[in-house]
């Protein structure tokens, strides 16, 4: 049987799953990877974008406030008067001093940035306190113009696709399959309720192809951008959309589950 025709029986009707739970395993993995792999792909896509547009921001501010900076041997230098303060509401603030009159940044400023002769302090919007302060001693030779600017946001666009990619092949490969095992144990539940005699195995092949109709609505509204939509219960926000999610999957599994009955 061809990956499309799986792929439709698995959303398309429940008698499909009669048949194909006499898969052999090693095929049941490959078609459960391969689902992984494309639905990890729509979702990079999207996600890359949304970096993309992120970055572009980030880097034309950049562009346009950032002065010139050059560490060498481990010591900033700048050719703008000093200290140099810019404010603005996205980052708090940005202070360049390396002539050590501006050691730390005072309680006027609850976040921001301060660069030193030879290091990086970074204050989070709470509280004002120090959150990181980055030794840039050991740096060799690092330059920050419009130039470097344009390079490492070429570079973030070709590392980025490949490490967004990874990471959601992995959590959408292990978040899956512990839901196919955890439910596969009460499917062997619901067997001897409806007199259906399946395996474990078996039961882990249905819950796996009764993912298919799960995952396709999941990519289709990551790729919509209506996923991020959430409701408050019991104080905590929960996505509607994982609800949903969990309410097909049992329906797929039930459905599934009770075709396979003796006729």
């Amino acid at each position: 049987m061809s990956l499309f025709a799986r792929f439709y029986g698995a959303i398309s009707s429940f008698r499909f799953y009669r048949f194909v739970i006499f898969e052999r395993g090693a095929a049941t993995i490959r078609y459960f990877l391969l689902l992984i792999a494309l639905s990890s792909l729509a979702l990079t896509i999207r996600l890359e974008l949304k970096f993309l547009d992120a970055s572009a921001e980030v880097v034309e501010w950049m562009i346009a406030h950032l002065p010139e900076i050059t560490i060498l041997d481990g010591k900033v230098s700048s050719p703008v008067p000093q200290p140099f303060v810019l404010k603005d509401d996205k980052v708090g603030v940005f202070i360049l001093d390396t002539t050590g009159k501006t050691p730390r940044m005072d309680s006027t400023y609850n976040r921001g940035f301060l660069v030193t002769q030879d290091r990086l302090i970074v204050k989070q919007p709470r509280g004002g306190r120090d959150v990181a302060t980055i030794n840039l001693s050991q740096v060799k030779e690092l330059r920050v113009n419009p130039t470097t600017i344009q390079a490492w946001r070429n570079f973030l666009y070709w590392a980025s696709f490949p490490a967004f990619y990874l990471f959601l092949f992995l959590r959408e490969g292990l978040s899956k399959f512990l839901l196919v095992l955890l439910f596969s144990l009460s499917t062997l539940s619901l067997t001897r309720r409806l007199s259906v005699q399946m395996t474990f195995p078996q039961t882990l092949t249905l819950g796996i192809y009764a993912l298919t109709p799960v995952i396709v609505y999941e990519t289709f509204l990551a790729i919509a951008g209506m996923n991020e939509f959430t409701i408050s219960l019991s104080g905590s926000d929960i996505p509607p959309f994982l609800i949903i999610s969990l309410g097909i999957y049992i329906l797929f599994l039930w459905g599934g589950t009770r075709a396979c009955r003796p006729e």
